[in-house]
């Protein structure tokens, strides 16, 4: 039923032609679908059905910018993780996806 309805979600969303390059996706803890996209440098929310609710972050380095963002996670209290692989560093959101923590690290690479 999960893999459905994340797979729905990400075609209807395309069709729209908001995606550009979508690199990474998973599940949040209520239930919405956080989508990375390398190309458009942002994580996108939608809801469990495919609808879009908001959009986090822009091209750049500066705090809390994306240089092509790869995958995105989340922990069992519903903190966002999100590796930004342009910038050697991880972006922490809270379960509100409110800005936490951005941690350098070099060894981010694919």
């Amino acid at each position: 039923w999960y893999q459905r309805r994340v797979r729905e979600a990400v075609v209807s969303t395309q069709s729209t032609g908001e995606f550009w390059g979508v690199n990474g996706l998973c599940s949040h803890s209520n239930g919405d679908i956080l989508v990375v996209d390398s190309d458009n440098n942002c994580l996108s929310v939608h809801s469990s059905d495919g609808r879009f609710i908001s959009v986090f972050g822009r091209k750049g380095a500066d705090r809390w910018e994306f240089l092509y963002p790869h995958s995105v996670a989340t922990d069992d209290v519903g903190n966002v993780f999100v590796s930004d692989w342009g910038n050697h560093r991880i972006h922490i959101m809270d379960k509100k996806l409110l800005p936490y923590l951005e941690q350098e690290s070099h060894l981010i690479y694919y």
